[in-house]
Order: C-alpha cells, then sequence, then structure tokens
C-alpha cells in the first residue's frame, strides 16, 4: 500500500549513510515529517498497573509490516525525588533491518510496571513522595520498546510535617540508648512480610514521649513520618515505593521520640539499632477460609487491591475438626457441621451445596478429614460408639473403599499434596477433633494399585507428659508442621491435652521422622495458644505457614486468638527455619479467629464482598 512504499523509498534514500540521524542529509533527517504515524490507543495506566491480553493487541496496525524492533529512549533514567514529581519526555523509534533508525510520532505508551505514569504524548511522571524501579512501554505495530527508571526518594510525610515537628527534631541531638527510647511494638523485628500483603500498620509505645519522628529506609526510599500519634501506616504508593516496585528488599523502622513543648524537644531517644523487616518478593494472593465462631468466613488479599473479607454459607457449620483441603486441591473442603458427628465436602466455588456427607452424628461420628489431592477419595477419622477409626471413602459415591490399620486411636489425618502419604495423630483411645491425648505421629503410605495406606511408621514421640497433633504436610510434601503441647490439669481438674491449649507450639518435623524442630521466632514467648497451623500451596523465598495465636497484635488486639503467618525456610538447616510472624491483614480485631485455611489464588467473588 502507500504507506508501505513510502517507507520503503525512505529506507532505499538513506540505506547508504553512515548515520542515519545525521542532520547533515535533509532527506534522511529524523524529524516529524519523516516520522512514522500510526492511529493507537493510548493507556496512560496507574501506578502499578499492567495491561490486560486484550489490551496488548490494540497497538496493533494493519496497514503496516514491521521489518525490524522498537527501541524506547531514554532507555534508561536515574531519578532523585524529594517531594515534588519529576518528568521525563520519552521517544519511540524503529530500529529497520537495514540499519535505519525513524522515530515513532504516535506510539501507543503504557506503563508496565512501578510507580509513576506516563501520558498520551510519552510524558513520563515520576512520584512524589516514594521510588521504586519503574518500566514504561512504548508500543507500535506488534513491538514493544521498554525504557526503565531507577527513582530513589527522600520524602516527609505526617499530619505534622508541616508544623513545629521537623524543625524541632532537626535542633535535637537524640539519645542513642535502648533504656529511653519508645519502643516499636509492630511489626516484629526480623520479620517476614509477603509482598502480596498490604502495609502493616505500625505501630508503637509512647514511653512518656508525645512526639515521634518514624524513618523508613529501603534500598530506593526513605520515608520520614512526623507525628504526635502512635502508629502510621504508609500508603500503597508509599509502601509499593519501599518495597514492592524494587521486590525482596529489607525496611529499617527507626523510631525517634521526645517531649515536644512549644517549638522545642526535649528528652529525644531513638534506640540503638532499627526494627528491621524483609519484605520478599514472593506473595501468597489468595483467599483464606477462616472461622470467626460462629460464622465461617474469607479473607482475599494482594498488594494491588484492598483486603476482602465474606461470610460463607457453609450449611450447619458448627466447626470442629472443620476447614481441612489438600493443597494440590484447595477448593475442595471438608469440614464438620456439629458436634460431634458428621463431615461435609464441599467445593468452594459453591460453598452452599453439599457434595457428600459422612457419618450419622451419633453411631458412626466422623469429625476430621483429609481429602485427596485428585479430588476422587477421603480419609475421615472418628468414633464408632467408643472405638477411633479411620476410612478411606470414595469422594463422589460416598463408599467405604477401606479401613486404615492403626495400632492406636487415630485423628487429625493429612494427605500429602504429591499424594504418596498419609499422616495423622496416634493416640490414646478416645481421640478425636476435640481432643487427643498421649499423642504421637504417623504416616503411611498409598499403595495406587490397591487403594489402601500400610505401613504404618511412627515419625515423632512426645516428650513427657505431652502431646502432638493437628500434622500438616508442607506443599513440596517433604516436612510435617504440626503442635506440642504439655499436658497439664487446669483449676477444674480437666485434662488440657490437644484443644484450646494455651501451652501450644508450633513443631517441624521431616515427613520420614528426625529431630522435631521447636519454631521458636514464630511462637513467641509465652503461653500463646499457637493452634491450628495450615501451609499456603506456594513456596517463594518462603513456605508461608498460618496460625491461630492470641499474641497481641500491637496495641490493636490483646489476648484474642488471631490469624498470624509466618516464612519458613524448608531449605535451611537452621535449627530453627522460622521467622517472627506478620498479622494476616483484614481480619476484625475484635472476632476470635481459628483455622485458617488457605484457598491458594482463588480471590473472592461472591455477593457479600466487603472492601476493609
Amino acid at each position: 500500500d502507500l504507506r508501505s512504499l513510502l517507507l520503503l523509498v525512505l529506507f532505499a534514500a538513506c540505506n547508504d549513510k553512515t548515520d542515519p540521524l545525521s542532520d547533515t542529509d535533509p532527506d534522511c533527517d529524523v524529524d516529524a515529517d519523516t516520522s512514522i504515524d500510526v492511529d493507537s490507543n493510548t493507556d496512560a495506566g496507574t501506578e502499578g498497573e499492567t495491561d490486560t491480553e486484550a489490551d496488548a493487541d490494540t497497538d496493533t496496525d494493519p496497514d503496516t509490516t514491521l521489518n525490524g524492533f522498537v527501541s524506547c529512549r531514554p532507555g534508561y533514567t536515574s531519578l532523585d525525588v524529594e517531594g515534588t514529581s519529576q518528568t521525563v519526555q520519552l521517544f519511540a523509534d524503529v530500529h529497520t533491518n537495514d540499519g535505519q533508525i525513524i522515530p515513532i510520532a504516535s506510539p501507543n505508551w503504557r506503563m508496565d510496571d512501578g510507580p509513576g505514569s506516563v501520558d498520551a504524548n510519552g510524558l513520563y511522571t515520576s512520584p512524589a513522595d516514594h521510588g521504586g524501579i519503574a518500566t514504561v512501554e512504548a508500543r507500535f505495530s506488534g513491538e514493544t520498546g521498554i525504557c526503565e527508571f531507577e527513582i530513589t526518594a527522600d520524602a516527609v510525610t505526617g499530619p505534622a510535617s508541616g508544623g513545629a515537628l521537623p524543625g524541632a527534631f532537626e535542633d535535637a541531638s537524640p539519645t542513642v540508648s535502648d533504656s529511653c527510647a519508645s519502643q516499636l511494638i509492630y511489626p516484629l523485628d526480623g520479620a517476614a512480610i509477603p509482598g502480596s500483603f498490604v502495609a502493616p500498620d505500625i505501630q508503637w509505645s509512647a514511653g512518656g514521649a508525645n512526639a515521634f519522628r518514624l524513618r523508613l529506609t529501603s534500598s530506593l526510599s526513605v520515608l520520614t513520618v512526623y507525628s504526635q500519634a502512635l502508629s502510621f501506616t504508609p500508603t500503597p504508593g508509599q509502601w509499593g515505593g519501599l518495597t514492592r516496585f524494587d521486590p525482596g528488599v529489607d525496611v529499617q523502622i527507626e523510631l525517634t521520640a521526645g517531649t515536644l513543648s512549644g517549638s522545642t524537644l526535649t528528652d529525644a531517644c531513638r534506640a540503638s539499632t532499627p526494627t528491621e523487616v524483609e519484605v520478599t518478593d514472593g506473595g501468597i494472593n489468595g483467599t483464606i477460609v477462616y472461622w470467626a465462631p460462629p460464622a465461617t468466613k474469607a479473607l482475599s488479599f494482594d498488594a494491588n487491591e484492598s483486603p476482602l473479607r465474606a461470610s460463607i454459607p457453609l450449611p450447619g457449620a458448627i466447626c470442629h475438626g472443620c476447614h481441612t483441603v489438600n493443597l494440590a486441591l484447595p477448593t475442595r473442603m471438608a469440614y464438620g457441621p456439629d458436634i460431634p458427628g458428621r463431615t461435609n465436602l464441599v467445593d468452594l466455588g459453591s460453598p452452599g451445596t453439599i457434595l457428600r456427607s459422612f457419618g450419622d452424628g451419633f453411631f458412626d461420628r466422623r469429625d476430621y478429614a483429609a481429602p485427596d489431592p485428585i479430588g476422587t477419595y477421603i480419609v475421615i477419622s472418628g468414633t464408632a460408639l467408643v472405638t477411633s477409626k479411620m476410612t478411606l471413602f470414595n469422594q463422589t459415591s460416598g463408599a467405604v473403599v477401606s479401613e486404615v490399620p492403626t495400632a492406636r486411636a487415630p485423628t487429625m489425618p493429612n494427605w500429602s499434596p504429591d499424594g504418596s502419604k498419609l499422616v495423622y495423630s496416634g493416640c490414646d483411645a478416645g481421640a478425636s477433633a476435640l481432643g487427643g491425648a498421649n499423642c504421637s505421629l504417623y504416616t503411611q503410605t498409598w499403595n495406587a494399585a490397591t487403594n489402601r495406606f500400610g505401613g504404618e511408621t511412627l515419625i515423632a514421640s512426645p516428650g513427657p507428659n505431652e502431646t502432638l497433633y493437628y500434622p500438616t504436610f508442607s506443599p513440596d510434601s517433604q516436612w510435617v508442621a504440626y503442635n506440642r503441647s504439655e499436658q497439664w490439669t487446669d483449676a477444674d481438674g480437666e485434662l488440657q491435652s490437644s484443644n484450646a491449649n494455651p501451652r501450644a507450639k508450633l513443631m517441624l518435623v521431616n515427613a520420614n521422622g528426625g529431630d522435631q524442630r521447636l519454631l521458636s521466632d514464630a511462637n513467641g514467648t509465652g503461653d500463646l495458644t499457637n493452634s491450628w497451623p495450615r501451609w499456603a500451596p506456594t513456596v517463594g523465598d518462603y513456605a508461608w505457614l498460618a496460625y491461630s495465636t492470641r499474641r497481641d497484635y500491637g496495641v490493636r488486639a490483646t489476648d484474642i486468638p488471631q490469624l498470624w503467618v509466618t516464612g519458613v525456610d524448608l531449605t535451611s538447616g537452621e535449627t530453627d527455619p522460622s521467622k517472627p510472624p506478620v498479622w494476616v491483614p483484614g481480619q476484625l480485631t475484635t472476632e476470635g479467629n481459628h483455622t485458617p485455611t488457605d484457598r491458594k489464588s482463588t480471590r473472592l467473588n461472591s455477593s457479600h464482598e466487603s472492601h476493609l
């Protein structure tokens, strides 16, 4: 066509030039008169936004066949922002296969990733208060050129940023001492935070002070906050600039406190070392199903959207031995609808519909289930009158396939994601989801040819007056997390074994047995009822282990069960491979939350959704 013919003429006329961009030859000068111009749809985008696949085709011109590639210039730009946005004009060129460089008058400009924005004319605007790595795409005729920005920022924010505080802190000479410093109480020092979590609610104690300077520092951003409050939550842009736009980084949090009188700060003090957290480039986007008595709820989260919380309409969910899934098929969930008695099986895509119910709630009580990884079978423990047992059922028909032979009273089974093993607690008589005394951990191996488990193997034994329970396979099927509790008799004369034992601790053991590893950093100090450990289905820098605990969430929740998550380095040879935990964002701090079960990367899609 005419356009292609003009391009060919232009290429031929400039073919012998050593420098196709030279201004000495007006016929080949790369100005607007000789540029390529096509109609295009420009997506200026927003910070961190990425086009869908459908959008990727909108820049194609059906009349143009591009014999070359597209570049964006300047290809790399370093910016240093201090509270004021900066702009950079971008350009795009076609590099032809015969060596010519021709500017494109109207490419399709869009943000690929990172902070800032780009308009229809290729003008990039940086953020004013945070940094990061940003990439901008110039699209033309199915080809894409990339411009990259490395933005460092040193910004000031906070309710009192324009008042007396900045000058007062600038004039002060803080004492560096842990004895006089106000205490940063959340996040915990050394914690690993999933990159998909929203910014933490940073909390501290006053320690007698009334004025505070919080300084957050990562490799690309420094954010200074002046405040007379006792907490600060970074905006998504600020937290993204510190973390998500340069993922896999450490963030240092330094708190300086003092007493402000007029414009003078006295008794200024800060700790000898800042709190440091690791924000990983691995996330656990998706939905956690959990029990907030009397309701069963779901919580969705990722770094790009606010958390969502919704109730799940499970029929009759009283929920003991509830919310069990196989990590290889996390949308197929079993739960206990009454106490004691039956187990229901549902698909979380339609949780109000029971696929199959097991047990009669009286003579044949079924209270803890282990679905297989492909949706064919399910192992359920329970009691028949007074005898504890485990049975293998067909998920579709509900028919008994076989009994699972055990030497001791079995309960709390979990089927490995690779399908090869079953782990469970073997206890004294009368064990159930409500409690198991003097329990050890056992595994059996699955025989696909006979549809039977066999070869019972002891992998962990309790110490004196202890019990082991709630075992759960890691995503790679190589490790088992579980609870260990000291058994004791309370003031009412009741034996405290597994259920709601305040002395419960999180443990880890190899699926083949070996040393039992106490997850000390995850457990914390004291009797915190660290219970119901459950793995997320995916592994990045860490395997993520969620659990219920009564540890304080700063000043927001005290002595109430909440869901927390710890990063566990399964490749570590350390005695304790866990990290200090982080609070799962989006929960209600007025509710006691238990039994977290991750349904993988599926985000809530319900009419009951509520933004938090």
